[in-house]
């Protein structure tokens, strides 16, 4: 039993609606599950980070994140209240988790996705305008 080297990137239905058209309308598929995945993982991290009770060993590693992030966004910026920072940070995180989600054997990495890629771009494109238009007034 051979694979091809290329079937890691194959989007596979997972779940599918029986319709009027015969095909079905697909509902789930393996880019949705490791989706929903990387943001429950990521939103993990949110509350490990902003946690109150300062005890585990994970927010240590999370915080000198956020320190990282920070720093290079104020070194990169001229900016002195950090409006751009909440998004920049989301970005830094949703695009580590899904890289490491990816290391996984036989797992899907759906930074690979064109679909994804080109969402997450637009979706900041228009996000940060909105923010540089709101910041000037």
């Amino acid at each position: 039993m051979f694979f091809h080297p290329l079937d890691q990137f194959e989007i596979l239905p997972l779940f599918m609606l029986q319709g009027a058209s015969p095909v079905g309308i697909t509902v789930i598929t393996n880019l949705t599950v490791i989706l929903i995945m990387n943001v429950y993982l990521v939103r993990l991290m949110f509350k490990y980070i902003f946690n109150k009770e300062k005890n585990h060993v994970i927010e240590f590693f999370l915080i000198q994140i956020y320190n990282l992030v920070k720093s290079i966004i104020k070194s990169n910026t001229n900016l002195k209240r950090y409006q751009y920072f909440p998004v920049l940070f989301y970005l830094f995180l949703f695009i580590l988790v899904a890289n490491l989600i990816g290391l996984i054997p036989y797992s899907f990495t759906i930074t690979s996705s064109f679909v994804i890629t080109f969402f997450i771009a637009l979706m900041h494109f228009i996000g940060i305008n909105i923010i540089g238009l709101v910041a000037r007034r």
